[in-house]
C-alpha cells in the first residue's frame, strides 16, 4: 500500500491527518510514491509510479491539507484518459500555478497480459485544475517516452528527461514549446543526449533538477558504477 503522512514541527505523527494519521494513495503492481508537492492553496499533489513486465503507468492523486482526497479527482482523470483510449499514462507531473501539468505518453491496455511492444505514439502535455478538470486544450505530439520520465517547466519551454526502457546508461533531454513542438535553441536541434562515460556492470545515470543560488536552473546528472562517480551538469 502507498500512503502519505504528516508530521508536526517536532517530528511527531499528526493523527488528525487522513485516517488515523495516514492518507491512502493509488497502489499498483510494484508501485511506489514518486513525489509529493504542495499546491498554492496547501493541497498535496501525489505522483505514484507502477508497473511490471512491460506494463507501466503513472497515477496522480490530490489530497486536502487534512489528508482527505479531493472529491471526484480520480474519476475526472479516469474520464480524461478513457477519452484518449489510454490503458495507462507513462510520464511525469508537476505543479503549475493553481493546478498541475502532465507530460508523457499513452500506454496501450495491458489487460491481456504483459506487453513488450512499443507504447502508443501519442505524446501529450495537458494542464489540469486542482480538482482534476482539464483547464486547457491538450497538446499532442509524436512520442516514444516509455520508461523513466521527468518533466519541469523553465522559461517558455517544458523540459522532458527520459531514459530508454531497461537501459540506465543513457538519457535524452528534450525542450518542447507550449504547442508541443521541439525548441531547436536547446542542445542539438532541441535535444541533448547524455551517456555514461563507461559501460559495464551497474553503470547508470541518475538525474536531479536543481536551482543554483546564482544562475539558471540546471539538471544535475550523476553517472555511477561500483567505485566510480561522475557529475554532469546541463544548463538551460
Amino acid at each position: 500500500m502507498n500512503w502519505a503522512a504528516a508530521l508536526s514541527a517536532r517530528g511527531e505523527p499528526d493523527r488528525g491527518f487522513g485516517k488515523h494519521g495516514r492518507a491512502e494513495l493509488p497502489t499498483g503492481e510494484d508501485s511506489g510514491v514518486g513525489s509529493l508537492a504542495l499546491e498554492p492553496n496547501g493541497d498535496i499533489l501525489a505522483v505514484v509510479g507502477y508497473g511490471n513486465m512491460g506494463c507501466w503507468g503513472t497515477a496522480v492523486a490530490m489530497l486536502r491539507p487534512s489528508g482527505q482526497s479531493v472529491p471526484l479527482f480520480g474519476k475526472r482523470l479516469d474520464q480524461f484518459w478513457h477519452g484518449l483510449s489510454f490503458g495507462a499514462f507513462v510520464g511525469d507531473v508537476y505543479v503549475d500555478g493553481a493546478g498541475f501539468t502532465v507530460v508523457g505518453t499513452g500506454q496501450r491496455p495491458c489487460a491481456g497480459g504483459p506487453s513488450f511492444s512499443a507504447p502508443s505514439a501519442t505524446g501529450l502535455t495537458a494542464q489540469f485544475r486542482m480538482d482534476g478538470e482539464p483547464r486547457s486544450h491538450t497538446i499532442r505530439f509524436p512520442s516514444r517516452m516509455y520508461g523513466s520520465v521527468e518533466a519541469f517547466h523553465e522559461s517558455d519551454d517544458t523540459f522532458v528527461v527520459e531514459s530508454p526502457y531497461a537501459n540506465p546508461t543513457q538519457l535524452t533531454i528534450t525542450a518542447r514549446r507550449a504547442d508541443g513542438s521541439i525548441d531547436p535553441r536547446f542542445g542539438n536541434d532541441g535535444r541533448a543526449r547524455i551517456r555514461t562515460p563507461w559501460r559495464g556492470f551497474n553503470a547508470s545515470l541518475e538525474t536531479q533538477v536543481s536551482i543554483t543560488e546564482a544562475g539558471p536552473k540546471a539538471i544535475v546528472i550523476v553517472a555511477t558504477r561500483p567505485g566510480r562517480l561522475q557529475v554532469i551538469r546541463v544548463r538551460f
